[in-house]
């Protein structure tokens, strides 16, 4: 009889988990750096940012709430060079006492804050909820970014432009690779993590490719801002959950359909998926042995014992291993 033996036997919805800890491990790592970066530039230069102005009382209302949780005891800014963008009072217009706190709205924030204002300004706009609100929050984004940008071109500092540009590069890239709404939603939502696990496993397609694509450049983003992290790790725990899953769909009690198998390998779709999430030398691996699986299974009894091994997690999965023991009987495809 062919049988089959996955040495990982962790589910693509498991692995998914996996795969997604990793990915906030190194989001994690980014947004310490980041932070970091923005502190240095506040020490050292101390350059103050404007808040953006405000047109309705409810925008007013979100962003004294995100200020008021990361309230310095004392701010570090300088007093702005040019009056504070309007903010409105309980009557809709601009108001001498504004609605936020008078340490905050009479003071200007630093790099530090305006960068934090500014993230959650984007997470805001990404949950779900009210879309009037949602849209408000990544307007204010923009324009919290544009007055960061406004403030290090106008401090006539050379090199404070220089390092600005350095730590604004720095985290642009960490928001393109963290912030697409995919990776965001998939390390936000345990649910949107394991229904991914569940669609990976599959017939797969175009968009099943794309997100594959978006989780390999995370990890690999994640890995050069924590070289530690054990990314290649949570990736072949994917591919190995993978492919467990397709011999499992061949398998009838027990005894591996080679036909079966290398049919579900050669659709289209699973085809786009393969050359995503394996290298190259893996995806022929793997075809290299739905091929002989399928030869082997029309052969007569006696004719021996095929086993598949997937390397196990924290090994780099090279390919598959074959291996033709013993004299148990093979069935037919």
């Amino acid at each position: 009889r062919l049988s089959t033996k996955a040495l990982q036997s962790t589910s693509p919805e498991e692995a998914a988990m996996v795969l997604t800890d990793t990915i906030a491990g190194g989001k994690a790592a980014h947004d310490t750096a980041r932070r970091a970066m923005y502190q240095a530039l506040d020490e050292q230069y101390k350059v103050p940012v404007t808040l953006p102005a405000m047109k309705t009382q409810s925008e007013v209302t979100m962003v004294q709430g995100m200020l008021r949780r990361t309230a310095p005891v004392k701010s570090a800014a300088p007093a702005p060079a040019t009056p504070p963008s309007p903010i409105l009072g309980p009557t809709g217009q601009p108001a001498r006492e504004a609605v936020l706190p008078r340490a905050v709205e009479s003071e200007p924030l630093t790099f530090d804050r305006a960068a934090d204002l500014r993230s959650q300004l984007m997470a805001k706009g990404r949950e779900p909820g009210d879309p009037v609100v949602r849209r408000q929050a990544k307007l204010l984004a923009k324009s919290m970014d544009e007055q960061m940008e406004l403030a290090a071109t106008q401090s006539g500092d050379p090199a404070f432009l220089e390092d600005w540009r350095a730590a604004s590069a720095f985290a642009k890239e960490g928001k393109r690779t963290f912030d697409n709404k995919f990776v965001a939603n998939l390390m936000s939502d345990a649910t949107i993590a394991e229904r991914f696990g569940e669609q990976l496993a599959g017939t797969g397609g175009a968009e099943m490719a794309r997100k594959i694509r978006l989780v390999k450049q995370a990890l690999d983003y994640a890995k050069t801002v924590k070289p530690g992290l054990q990314t290649e790790d949570a990736l072949d725990s994917v591919r190995a959950g993978w492919f467990q899953t397709k011999i499992l769909k061949a398998e009838a009690t027990g005894e591996l359909k080679g036909q079966t198998l290398l049919t579900q390998l050669n659709a289209p779709q699973t085809q786009r998926t393969m050359r995503e999430l394996f290298e190259p030398e893996q995806h022929q691996a793997i075809m290299d042995f739905a091929h002989t699986a399928q030869i082997a299974s029309r052969k007569p009894e006696g004719g021996g014992q095929m086993v598949v091994q997937l390397m196990q997690p924290g090994a780099a999965m090279t390919g598959v291993t074959l291996a033709v023991t013993g004299t148990a009987p093979l069935s037919g495809a």
